[in-house]
């Protein structure tokens, strides 16, 4: 039975779940669980759009997940935060979703969802 569900999860990867995000829907990978606490400074032009998860959830399936699921929900990769290995940063109609992760000691890793405007405010 274990064989049947390391093949299932290897066949179909990183399954998903949705979050609003300042009223934009999200994927979130499902081993990762919405935590209550505020985990990052906000982003100014980001107050309302931010969410925090925990899990299980390696940082290379983080990565694939999120290259693979907002691309097909029709948001584009931007450079904005090319030169940082662990971020990742989408836009799509006059809104970007800023992607953070990072691994924690006791070996689950944050997830940090932030949804704001794409030209942030003057």
């Amino acid at each position: 039975m274990a064989f049947v569900c390391l093949l299932l999860v290897l066949v179909t990867g990183c399954q998903k779940k949705d979050a609003s995000v300042a009223g934009v829907d999200i994927p979130i990978p499902s081993q990762m669980k919405q935590v209550a606490d505020k985990v990052a400074e906000t982003v100014p032009g980001f107050e309302d759009g931010q969410a925090a998860f925990r899990g299980k959830a390696a940082e290379g399936e983080i990565f694939n997940f999120y290259q693979e699921n907002m691309e097909a929900r029709g948001w584009k990769p931007t450079s904005f935060m090319v030169s940082k290995k662990n971020q990742l940063a989408f836009t799509k109609g006059g809104k970007i979703c800023l992607v953070w992760y990072t691994p924690n000691p006791d070996g689950t890793t944050s997830l940090i969802i932030m949804v704001g405007p794409s030209k942030p405010p003057q």
